[in-house]
């Protein structure tokens, strides 16, 4: 059974707090006894007496509406737990359905899939069979080509072996007719080599007296000579170096040195200059003034130029 509703329990309520309070009022009138009062009040307390049982019947009247409601409200629930268990009834009942259609579907599904793979399996049986019978066949074939193949190879084997003595006869018969050419060679040769040598010992003899003569020839060349060549190169250098330190950017590199290679044309172009000795900032600025100097002071005497062409100098970086 449900829970009575709250408006009923709310007018019971009232309808009590009514009657206490005229129980109260009847109670307070009793507390003087007098004679006269007591007559002048009969009629008031009969009236509160039929009050209160009309109070009780409307009790009783709203405690049956109450429990009508109740039943009412009993009805519905029953009604509606009904109808949800027929819904649920019938959900369950849907449910079963499904599943067993489900199952029903998944089974034939099952069997199709089997069949299918019986089916497969069939032809994969069939193509197995076929491939067999076509290897079996191509096998045979295969023999039959080997012992065709082995005949052959053994044809060309004899005729192998009568080309191989043939040639051995004919490599024999060369080798010997090479041997003999060979020492024919061998002498023809030591003869050669013999005249050879015989010709480079004269040659020999010969450049010796040459060279001999040479220094006889340079033995002449006085030493005054000499001394004026390295006189005039040392002259020609220190102008070299003079040019050169010249055209050079001395900032940031005093105390530096660079030793550098030059060689120069006749009239003083530079040909080629590179780096000996260094760092590396230091002699890229000494190559730069090495090129802005030219043409560098040569001499135009040629044995005195033949010692200036070519030449290594040393440049400290001053102020």
């Amino acid at each position: 059974m449900s829970e009575r509703p709250l408006h009923h329990f709310v007018i019971i309520s009232v309808l009590a707090h009514v009657v206490l309070g005229l129980v109260l009022f009847v109670s307070v009138q009793f507390t003087k006894p007098d004679k006269q009062a007591q007559q002048v009040n009969t009629a008031p307390i009969q009236a509160v007496t039929v009050d209160r049982k009309l109070v009780e019947r409307q009790l009783q009247k709203l405690d049956d509406q109450k429990k009508a409601a109740e039943r009412a409200e009993q009805r519905k629930l029953d009604e509606k737990k009904r109808k949800e268990k027929a819904a649920e009834d019938k959900r369950k009942a849907e449910d079963a359905k499904r599943k067993k259609q489900a199952e029903e579907k998944k089974r034939k599904q099952a069997e199709r899939k089997k069949a299918e793979q019986e089916a497969k399996k069939a032809k994969a049986l069939a193509i197995k069979k076929e491939k067999d019978r076509k290897a079996k066949e191509q096998e045979r074939k295969k023999a039959e080509e080997a012992a065709k193949k082995v005949e052959e190879e053994r044809k060309k084997q004899e005729v192998a072996r009568r080309k191989a003595e043939e040639a051995a006869k004919k490599k024999k018969l060369e080798e010997e007719r090479k041997q003999k050419a060979a020492e024919a060679e061998k002498k023809r040769k030591a003869e050669a080599e013999r005249k050879r040598k015989e010709e480079e010992r004269q040659r020999a003899e010969l450049e010796q007296m040459m060279m001999a003569e040479m220094a006889a020839e340079q033995a002449q060349i006085s030493e005054q000579r000499q001394q004026m060549i390295l006189s005039e190169r040392a002259k020609y250098e220190a102008m070299i170096r003079q040019k050169i330190q010249r055209n050079l950017n001395a900032d940031g590199l005093q105390g530096k040195t660079c030793r550098i290679y030059l060689k120069l044309a006749p009239g003083g172009l530079v040909l080629d200059v590179r780096r000996l000795e260094g760092e590396q900032v230091a002699c890229s600025e000494t190559i730069r003034a090495v090129r802005k100097a030219e043409p560098l002071p040569v001499s135009k005497d040629p044995e005195v130029f033949s010692q200036l062409k070519e030449i290594n100098l040393s440049l400290d970086i001053d102020n």
